[in-house]
């Protein structure tokens, strides 16, 4: 996942760990002590992927996404209910409109997202990030 990525290449473990729930960190300290290479970005609900993404300093000022994709970002998860529920299909409960709308704008995004995270990897990462203490 793209978002993943960005948190990766922006924030120390430690601050990816420090923005979990207590749940997700034991799970994750679990996982740790039998050697498992997950990293503590993996652990994260897609909430607060997207709250750390909010805070790089590059999105701060406006880059790569505008406030309106960050609002999209924000949601997602309505979105991620009504794809993943058994008996709720997204047709049912959409207007073709809104389907089409959001379609749009997942694939902005997903454009935006795909050209910060090749930058990141190709220089390394970008600056200090906030610390999340405020998350979690």
């Amino acid at each position: 996942m793209l978002l993943s990525d960005i948190i990766k290449s922006v924030y120390p473990e430690i601050a990816v760990v420090d923005a979990m729930r207590t749940g997700q960190k034991k799970q994750y300290y679990k996982a740790k002590e039998k050697n498992s290479d997950a990293h503590p970005v993996e652990y994260l609900y897609l909430r607060t992927l997207v709250e750390l993404f909010i805070e790089v300093p590059s999105v701060k000022n406006g880059l790569p996404v505008n406030e309106e994709l960050i609002g999209w970002l924000r949601n997602l998860n309505q979105f991620r209910i009504l794809v993943m529920h058994p008996v709720c299909s997204i047709a049912a409960s959409r207007s073709p409109e809104n389907i089409a709308d959001f379609t749009k704008r997942a694939h902005e995004v997903i454009q935006r997202l795909q050209v910060m995270s090749d930058g990141l990897r190709g220089f390394g990462g970008s600056g200090s990030p906030p610390q999340p203490e405020h998350l979690g």
